[in-house]
């Protein structure tokens, strides 16, 4: 049975439109939480998902059906300068003559409730009742409302003045019609319309800038003045005490006691409308000649602290993805307003492909919040349609469908409206969001050929024949890594585990070992899930210990009886120095410090590489402890860490240059292997960067020691080291930290030949010197080499027959496989290599430009694959009782062959 619910709407800057007409039926059927992926299954079954609109944005007809000027009509016409375009609402999106078919297109997409509001001028051309009643409009809001019933719906929904008085006596107004209205409903129709009625408060979630007093008080006061200034009223009968303080009486006004108790429990539901968040700071400074709304509050907002924003800036304006916001400014509406059910009224983000991934995330803050015994009832996305959005015309648009693509009713927007449509429709296929290489996607100019991941080689469809190609060159072991966020795709476990990631690694462990390979896997591969790096900056928070412990418990619970080898971090060094101090390898979130390089993202080289360095020690070391307490004596599995390092020589002789040799190794190697043998960072690394490392308490420490039963190394090249002990304490980096100079060649004399054109210089003897080193210094541990190889020096422009006899590579595989061959006979115990890499891929902020595979990937016909000389050489050399050498044909008439019978 249908029932009527009016719910009166403050907008958050006018007084505008104040109705909303609601119809309440009950949702039929119930259904199962699925573990794999958050769908609307996870909300309870009388949840309501809908999209809002307001008339005067929607509607149009302004003079059309007997309809009244409004304000904004009034305002509109009068001040078209101060509309961005010189807009109005006079059509809008006409919704007024074209609502059928936008109802159709919420029924397709599988919203089951609409938030709407009517135009109190269109019922009330003159505003009063005694200027008539326009019965015109009447029938429009009848039409609508049996309409949207017949699809078996749910409904719900400057120009002079004082900045110091006006807002408050406006606002008291609306309370008091607000409190007359909910009085008449429950006096003359409650009982037999067997409606409910609230009122829609806008508020942000506000953060202490500081953990100073004064800024806790001051986010605490900015709450108060947006959200406390409406709600406390219709809870505790009076404004906040804080804005009777701040305002005084002569601006605020009082409510009498008749009115008070009129507004107290002036509400069966709270609508609550969530967009962003922000950081508040103490400002005690305030001009009483100038006084204002916002100058009363005596403080300051930032989206940004300590250089780093809030969440992701969505669109060009005042919207910040902060979805942990939200559930706290829920669980604080339980607390503080005596538990309400809430409805959310307006969620929404600018830009569609943003809008996803912040609904998803804002969704999540709402089943989070659900769980934690918050009454919230319904979610209404803002909006179905593009509208006029105020003073912005209709520049800004928070939309799933353009009025574009409504004209034949195309599909809405991909990303956007199909999300909502997965959610409502009860039929979610899980999907994994992508991690935080989203970053490339959005900043292409920092990726050298703007290109990304989001099809890369496509092995995630076409891994069975990857194996096959392995499985015919002679690998007996494939190491790979998990994305994280396919496993997790919000990044945390309380977002549910995707069945479809657990299937795909499964499907892959289990044809591997169908083939006589055995998985390496690696836990992260610098892919952090974009949800953790949106609430709490990811490495840069000490929250991702516990999060990323949550997922390898997951991995090692559905993944662990087939695989024996873990690793849990690749190369923390290029992840920290890429990503956060603008290492020669750009890693995302590429962050550094702003004088280093211009195009970074924000951040502070001189401490961010230390802090993230540190989080993934400390995620590694809980790893560790966990596999081995609850999975390691019954899965008969070892775990490690893979790191990554180069060999320093000293340039000359000089007792100097051999210490900066030695220093160069501590502040790349010993970083990561000193405190997983030792407890500690190594001493020459405490001394030169003093408090900007980070400490290790002695129960880390603890856990720190012994944390691996073998070590992966990932060599590629040498440099030479030389003193270099100037050092500008006003601009700290990690490079400059270390006090050297490194250099490829010494005299005039390159280290090794140049391969390619970058970096890498082929110095087999620093391989062999690394690993005896490694076996010296940290008490002969058992070794695999974990990554090993060269890029090729070729482009799209040189032809395939070029690309595919990659000759520098089988010299530079021939002499690395002979210096781990020495190491061993030296008495180095490596168990294994692992080639990088099998396939030209993403390589990073490289993009496709640099090609490290044994087999060549055409990118421009089909991502089809070509065995490389190199793939035949090991071929050859994984022959038993072959010697390392190259023994093939190289003409390109034989490898054309070579490639045809593969």
């Amino acid at each position: 049975e249908a029932a009527l619910v009016w719910v009166y709407h403050r907008s958050m800057n006018v007084a505008n439109l104040p109705f909303f007409l609601v119809v309440n039926a009950t949702a039929a059927g119930s259904t199962t939480t699925k573990a794999s992926s958050l769908d609307s299954s996870h909300f309870p079954s009388d949840f309501m998902f809908g999209t809002a609109s307001s008339a005067y944005q929607y509607e149009g007809g302004a003079r059309e059906g007997g309809k009244g000027p409004s304000i904004w009509d009034t305002y509109t016409q009068t001040h078209p300068d101060l509309v961005e375009g010189r807009s109005n609402g006079n059509v809008a999106v006409d919704s007024y003559n074209r609502y059928q078919e936008d109802i159709k297109i919420m029924k397709t997409m599988g919203f089951n409730t609409y938030r709407f509001s009517i135009a109190w001028s269109r019922l009330l051309p003159n505003g009063k009742v005694s200027g008539g009643v326009n019965q015109q409009g009447v029938d429009y809001y009848n039409n609508l409302i049996n309409s949207l019933l017949s699809n078996e719906w749910q409904l719900a929904d400057s120009t002079g003045g004082d900045s110091g008085t006006e807002p408050y006596v406006t606002a008291h107004h609306q309370l008091l019609a607000h409190a007359a209205a909910v009085k008449l409903y429950r006096v003359n129709y409650k009982a037999t319309q067997k409606g409910l009625i609230g009122i829609t408060n806008v508020s942000y979630w506000f953060l202490p800038l500081s953990d100073s007093d004064e800024d806790k008080k001051a986010a605490q006061r900015a709450l108060d003045f947006m959200y406390g200034w409406f709600m406390d009223p219709i809870v505790n009968g009076d404004y906040p005490d804080v804005m009777k303080t701040n305002i005084g009486s002569s601006r605020l006004p009082q409510f009498s006691a008749q009115q008070s108790d009129l507004l107290k429990g002036s509400f069966d539901f709270i609508g609550l409308n969530y967009y962003t968040a922000s950081y508040a700071s103490n400002h005690p400074q305030f001009d009483p000649q100038r006084p204002s709304m916002f100058s009363d509050r005596r403080l300051q907002l930032s989206a940004e602290r300590n250089g780093v924003l809030l969440g992701p800036k969505v669109g060009s304006g005042w919207v910040y993805d902060y979805p942990r916001g939200f559930e706290q400014l829920l669980t604080y509406t339980k607390t503080k307003y005596k538990d309400p059910v809430i409805y959310i009224t307006e969620n929404e983000a600018l830009l569609d492909v943003s809008r996803v991934s912040y609904f998803q995330g804002h969704l999540e803050a709402v089943h989070n919040a659900i769980k934690e015994g918050v009454k919230v009832k319904g979610f209404f996305a803002w909006s179905l349609l593009d509208n006029f959005e105020w003073s912005a015309g209709y520049s800004a648009r928070f939309v799933a469908a353009s009025p574009e693509e409504l004209s034949a009713f195309k599909y809405p927007r991909q990303g956007n409206a199909r999300l909502r449509r997965q959610y409502c429709r009860l039929r979610c296929i899980p999907f994994t969001l992508k991690a935080f290489f989203l970053f490339f996607s959005s900043w292409a100019e920092l990726v050298k050929d703007r290109s990304n991941g989001d099809v890369a080689v496509d092995s995630y469809n076409r891994y069975l024949e990857d194996i096959e190609i392995m499985k015919t060159m002679g690998f007996n072991a494939y190491r790979f890594s998990f994305a994280w966020s396919r496993l997790l795709p919000t990044g945390k476990l309380s977002g549910g585990v995707n069945k479809q990631g657990v299937d795909y690694y499964n499907n892959l462990i289990d044809s591997l070992l169908s083939n006589g390979m055995q998985p390496f896997v690696t836990l992260f591969h610098w892919d952090t899930p974009q949800g953790l790096e949106d609430e709490y900056g990811g490495f840069l928070s000490s929250n991702i210990v516990e999060d990323f412990e949550d997922y390898a418990e997951v991995c090692f619970r559905e993944f662990g009886d087939r695989v024996k080898h873990w690793i849990t971090f690749n190369e923390p060094w290029t992840f920290s120095s890429g990503g956060y101090a603008g290492g020669p390898l750009r890693i995302a979130p590429f962050r550094c410090s702003h004088w280093q390089l211009d195009d970074s993202t924000g951040g502070d080289s001189g401490t961010e590489p230390y802090v993230t360095a540190h989080h993934q020690l400390l995620a590694h070391a809980a790893a560790v402890n966990l596999y081995r307490l609850k999975y390691q004596a019954t899965q008969n599995g070892v775990i490690g860490i893979s790191n990554v390092s180069h060999w320093f020589l000293p340039l000359s002789d000089s007792k100097e240059d051999e210490e900066a040799a030695q220093r160069a190794v501590e502040f790349m190697y010993g970083w990561f292997m000193d405190p997983i043998f030792h407890g500690d960072y190594p001493e020459i690394m405490k001394s030169y960067i003093g408090s900007r490392l980070p400490q290790f308490s002695s129960h880390q420490s603890d856990l720190l020691k012994g944390s691996f039963d073998f070590i992966g190394l990932n060599y590629y090249t040498a440099s030479y080291a030389s003193n270099h002990p100037q050092f500008d304490p006003q601009r700290p980096c990690m490079f400059s930290d270390r006090r050297l100079k490194l250099s490829d060649e010494r005299n005039g004399v390159l280290i090794g030949p140049r391969v390619g054109s970058g970096w890498v210089y082929d110095y087999p003897r620093g391989f062999e010197q690394l690993l005896t080193y490694t076996k010296t210094r940290y008490n002969d541990p058992v070794i695999y080499i974990t990554e090993n190889g060269v890029y090729d020096s070729t482009d799209e422009s040189s032809p395939k027959e070029e690309a595919l006899q990659d000759v520098s590579r089988v010299s530079y595989f021939q002499g690395h496989l002979e210096a781990v061959h020495n190491a061993i006979k030296k008495g180095v115990k490596v168990q294994g290599y692992f080639a990088w890499s099998l396939l030209d891929n993403f390589e990073w902020s490289a993009g496709y430009s640099l090609r490290f595979g044994l087999v060549h990937i055409d990118f421009k016909n089909g991502l089809q694959r070509h065995p490389k000389l190199s793939a035949f050489w090991f071929q050859n050399f994984l022959r038993q009782n072959r010697p390392i050498e190259n023994s093939l044909d190289l003409s390109s008439q034989n490898l054309q062959l070579m490639d045809s019978t593969y």
